[in-house]
């Protein structure tokens, strides 16, 4: 299993000191904004625990349900224009306004177009508030790696999880069983059926979105169980939810099209180099695979756990009759 993982997440608001870009329009209590520009944007994953905090005070805590990532987004940002760093901050009432952490002095910021990958992770479920005004110098010791300028910390689980020695802790912050509480796993009505419509949704540049990956998966872990279901390979970080018929939009996001395989094996499933035999649910291997490291998993048995649900046969038959026609081209 992974680590569990407390993440410190900071809205800086409009009036921010830090000039490095135009903010993020954050609702601290149901979701945060960030994006491949932010130091440990790839690091925080659905299930983490978070602290939700302002300039001055924590805000509350929860636990991420789901990252929605969305490619190609236009942002701005701006640099000293002496060093290029984007760590900088406004003064007030100081001229020249600006002073960057190399301590430079600037009135007007370089500014830079760019195009990024943003996220959105959701916790309104799990949002808890703090029970009353605590500073956010209170997590001054309990920092990993403390850097003022980034926005995403690691912090230590102590803070959330009753292991700290301060009183005011324990009597402000809701306790993380109390956070952490299973999300439901809501059904679609009705089995899986294979369709040919693609109801993606698209940017203007046409890079898809994917909006419930991270649901997706987790649907997958609470069935199956957090294991490859043909390696047995238990790290879950390792791990993806593979569809057994090509997303192409909500209706395909359902359980029963679903299986879970280490990331090699699902980037392999994808280019139909492993097909599943829906009768008898061994693994068949490509003739590209032959005489390759991937050979030993040749008629290996899919391994599906007892559940009341099952991939659908529908799915496996029309991803298996793919299989086989590129097999025969």
């Amino acid at each position: 299993m992974s680590e569990e993982k407390l993440w410190i997440l900071k809205s800086k608001g409009a009036k921010s000191a830090f000039g490095g870009n135009n903010g993020y329009a954050d609702e601290l209590e149901r979701f945060y904004l960030f994006d491949t520009t932010v130091k440990n944007h790839d690091k925080i994953r659905a299930g983490d625990s978070v602290l939700l905090v302002d300039k001055h005070f924590i805000k509350g805590s929860a636990v991420i349900e789901r990252i929605e990532i969305s490619e190609g987004i236009p942002k701005q940002r701006f640099r000293c224009p002496d060093c290029g760093t984007q760590e900088f901050y406004s003064r007030a009432s100081v001229i020249p306004r600006y002073k960057c952490r190399k301590k430079h002095e600037f009135e007007d910021p370089d500014p830079e177009d760019i195009t990024v990958t943003q996220y959105r992770a959701h916790y309104a479920d799990s949002f808890k508030p703090a029970a009353a005004k605590l500073s956010v110098k209170t997590l001054e010791g309990y920092y990993i790696k403390r850097n003022i300028y980034y926005s995403i910390q690691q912090a230590e689980l102590s803070f959330i999880t009753g292991g700290s020695a301060d009183s005011s802790i324990q009597r402000s912050m809701p306790r993380m069983e109390q956070v952490r509480k299973r999300r439901k796993l809501m059904l679609p009505a009705g089995a899986y059926q294979p369709g040919a419509d693609d109801n993606r949704s698209f940017l203007i540049r046409k890079v898809s979105v994917r909006p419930s990956q991270d649901v997706f998966r987790s649907d997958l872990f609470q069935i199956y169980g957090t294991r490859c279901m043909l390696t047995g390979c238990d790290v879950a970080a390792a791990i993806e939810a593979s569809h057994i018929c090509p997303y192409r939009g909500e209706s395909d996001n359902h359980p029963e099209n679903g299986i879970l395989l280490r990331r090699d094996l699902h980037a392999l499933y994808d280019e139909n180099l492993i097909g599943i035999d829906p009768e008898e649910l061994t693994i068949r291997l490509s003739k590209a695979l032959r005489g390759s490291v991937y050979e030993h998993y040749a008629g290996r048995l899919l391994c599906i756990p007892d559940s009341t649900i099952r991939p659908s046969r529908a799915a496996l038959n029309l991803r298996w009759q793919g299989f086989l026609l590129q097999e025969s081209g």
